[in-house]
């Protein structure tokens, strides 16, 4: 063998060799979203791996209708992930059982997993579609629809009012 093609030949083994190596990959599946939910609205995730954006397509949850679930799956290795589930706007984020704001969902790191989530309501839409609030009589929402530029989202504005 020629002097110098040794090397060559070990870099492009090595090159192969982690070309074609499977990643572990961590799968998300969300087996439960609010009656509230509107038919068809798709579902994505954004968080800290994708730059926060909340409907990009590359994040977009499929619905597997034999099995009612939305699935997504991700590379593992990403880090601790930190997250929410939209509908494809920050007007359209995830919130808790009464539509309220909840903090970003985290996921430590993974070498390959499956990982179960429940969606309790939409911030949008109130809770899971009861229809009943529990808010107080003085309790309003000034708006659904503040925008903060800083973050560039939307979040909604409640008001608490004392009872006098």
């Amino acid at each position: 063998m020629a002097k110098g093609r040794r090397p060559f030949i070990v870099l492009l083994g090595l090159l192969l060799g982690f070309l074609t190596s499977p990643f572990a990959q961590v799968y998300l599946i969300i087996d439960g979203i609010p009656g509230n939910t509107p038919a068809g609205d798709p579902l994505f995730i954004a968080g800290n791996f994708q730059v926060w954006d909340p409907g990009d397509v590359n994040y977009q949850f499929a619905f597997d209708s034999t099995q009612a679930v939305h699935t997504l799956t991700l590379d593992s290795g990403l880090g601790g992930l930190e997250f929410k589930f939209t509908r494809g706007s920050w007007a359209t984020v995830e919130g808790n059982e009464s539509g309220g704001y909840i903090p970003n969902r985290t996921l430590p790191p993974s070498d390959g997993d499956t990982v179960h989530f429940t969606i309790l309501g939409w911030e949008d839409l109130g809770g899971g579609g009861s229809g009943n609030s529990t808010a107080a009589d003085n309790v309003s929402i000034l708006t659904d629809s503040f925008y903060m530029p800083q973050l560039d989202r939307y979040r909604r504005i409640w008001i608490y009012l004392p009872p006098d």
